[in-house]
């Protein structure tokens, strides 16, 4: 049986990087993600020209102190509401039918899909499950390098999770 305390280790690990990619993404290309701002989610240009570079910023504070196990318990608190309202700021727009861009790992012109939120409701899933089981971290350094290099195997696929899952539909035959 897995020891709870690598299964926490390897969410804290997981949703770190993936907080570190949104945040580096956003920031490397802020112009494009302001407009998104404005565009998708009809923030005002003052706003989102404020606004762009803050959310990232905290995405980025969120991600080294989650990564750093500094704060452990509150950056995962603060990464579960940030990704719970950001959902919920999603799927109002995409159950009515709305074409909206979210912009999360970088610029994409590609439309929110349902697999984008069901991706989203994993990482809440993965949070909660943090929140709900807190373990003190006690695994030597070696264990924690092998728990981050997974994470860091595995998130390409939490990223990329709609294009994956496209990828799985159509090689089984399922119809669009």
């Amino acid at each position: 049986m897995i020891d709870a305390v690598y299964i926490s280790e390897l969410i804290r690990c997981m949703i770190g990087l993936l907080f570190l990619q949104a945040a580096w993404s956003k920031s490397r290309d802020m112009s494009a993600f302001r407009g998104n701002l404005h565009e998708t989610f009809a923030v005002p240009v003052p706003l989102a020209n404020w606004l762009g570079p803050a959310l990232a910023l905290i995405e980025g504070a969120v991600a080294i102190t989650m990564l750093s196990n500094w704060l452990g318990y509150w950056s995962m608190l603060c990464a579960s509401l940030m990704l719970t309202f950001f959902t919920l700021r999603l799927a109002w727009p995409y159950l009515q039918g709305d074409l909206i861009r979210c912009h999360c790992f970088g610029s994409s012109q590609r439309p929110v899909s349902a697999f984008d939120l069901l991706r989203n409701l994993l990482l809440i899933g993965l949070t909660v499950t943090y929140l709900l089981n807190p373990v003190p971290p006690s695994l030597l350094l070696s264990e924690l390098l092998l728990l981050a290099a997974l994470a860091l195997a595995l998130n390409p696929l939490l990223m990329h999770f709609h294009e994956l899952m496209e990828i799985l539909r159509d090689t089984t035959g399922v119809k669009h």
